[in-house]
């Protein structure tokens, strides 16, 4: 296990977000590949060799689960690297294997795996897992002889096969590997090698192709909103934001390091916050960016150069990267958990769950917005102060109610049924 140097590189980033990243002792030197956090408390990381990671305290401790080899699939498969790991809710997820052409899915935390042969009639490169609920998700993946292909999954399970090839025309690229997805409800984008970035507006049936420069790798996408939207390129410093749903998009980047780093992944919360990772151009150590309202303003070093994946929910923020290494950050927010209205038993979220108004008996003086976030942590909507609020065309699942006060912030989960 290496030694990770974290230096600080501007003192601003104590008061706004609170301690800087920290080691977490991972119990493996295997490269991690991607982490996932379907609650604030519990969140999965994989990698390499079959490495599959669990934490049930925020990524403060991790203990590794071992996936039995004993799988059909790994009668013939060599390729044991886990790269994508999806989870609707703290007990249900899945997972795939590079070149593999399967994906094991559990219902108990990860502890029981069962494979799911149907998601994929291809040996994908690279798959990429995305589940809006538990009745609604695809995996997408580069076939090993080109092409793209992506696998539907609905309330029957997985049973729509699309090459999405057929929707790149006269596209010329050899051999692109898809690198990000990401959706808001309906509307997603799929970015790739040479330039070309694909978008979907009815969650993955239907695909137009949008080409930016062929010289350019597109590696990373989030969805802010059904209108914000940030990419990263293969472009030295460069992260683009678009605020018109993805029609025409401008440099965010108002920092550059001297690093010249290429970010591999993004996290977005909103414009005032998010961080991007990145390894530096002489591939010697890693770069951390965070976004403060609207500036890239502060960054972070660290002493491994493969940052591979990062992401937040609630005050828990874990990237993931090479050799094992798990970063941990807790950003410093108004308490919601603790705030007196939270705790006060007379004031609740009901019918829960609901599948058409949501309402509250939360007091609506100093009540200055609502809003509802994915389990995942990402903004759906706003809402003007209410005591209720129709949920009738969110789909199914589990998601978070935020009640903002003058002095307070009321977080409450509820399910939509």
């Amino acid at each position: 296990m290496k030694t990770f140097l974290i230096l600080l590189m501007t003192l601003s980033s104590v008061s706004m977000f609170g301690q800087d990243w920290t080691p977490k002792i991972s119990n493996t030197t295997y490269d991690l590949n991607k982490v996932d956090f379907p609650s604030p408390q519990v969140g999965y990381a994989v990698g390499d060799s079959m490495t599959f990671l669990k934490t049930v305290d925020g990524g403060e401790t991790w203990n590794q689960i071992i996936i039995p080899d004993t799988f059909p699939i790994f009668d013939w498969n060599y390729y044991f690297d886990i790269v994508t790991v999806e989870f609707i809710n703290e007990l249900e997820g899945r997972i795939a294997f590079n070149f593999s052409g399967h994906v094991l899915h559990t219902t108990n935390g990860g502890w029981a795996w069962e494979v799911e042969e149907e998601a994929v009639n291809n040996a994908y490169e690279s798959p990429i897992i995305h589940f809006e609920n538990d009745t609604s998700g695809l995996i997408v993946g580069t076939g090993p002889f080109g092409g793209y292909y992506l696998t539907k999954y609905g309330e029957n399970g997985w049973n729509s096969f699309w090459n999405i090839s057929d929707w790149l025309g006269d596209f010329d690229c050899f051999g692109p590997v898809i690198n990000d997805i990401d959706f808001y409800d309906e509307l997603g984008y799929m970015v790739t090698d040479c330039g070309l970035l694909l978008k979907s507006v009815d969650y993955g049936y239907t695909w137009e192709t949008i080409e930016f420069d062929t010289e350019l790798s597109l590696l990373s996408i989030h969805l802010v909103s059904d209108s914000i939207i940030y990419l990263t390129t293969s472009e030295p410093w460069e992260i683009l934001r678009s605020s018109d749903a993805g029609n025409t998009w401008e440099m965010n980047n108002n920092n550059p390091t001297f690093a010249y780093p290429t970010f591999n992944d993004i996290w977005i919360e909103s414009d005032s916050l998010g961080f991007a990772i990145a390894t530096a151009s002489a591939n010697t150590y890693g770069v951390i960016k965070t976004l403060k309202n609207g500036l890239w303003d502060l960054y972070t070093t660290v002493d491994n150069p493969i940052l591979n994946s990062v992401t937040c929910n609630g005050p828990n923020c874990i990237i993931v990267g090479g050799d094992g290494l798990i970063l941990k950050r807790t950003i410093e927010q108004t308490n919601a958990t603790n705030s007196p209205l939270a705790n006060d038993a007379r004031y609740k979220i009901f019918p829960n769950p609901s599948s058409l108004l949501l309402q509250h008996n939360f007091p609506l003086e100093n009540l200055t917005q609502m809003e509802i976030y994915t389990i995942h942590g990402q903004l759906i909507t706003t809402y003007t102060p209410s005591n209720q609020i129709d949920i009738e065309q969110l789909p199914k699942g589990v998601y978070l109610i935020q009640l903002h006060y003058q002095d307070q912030i009321v977080s409450k989960k509820f399910i939509k049924s």
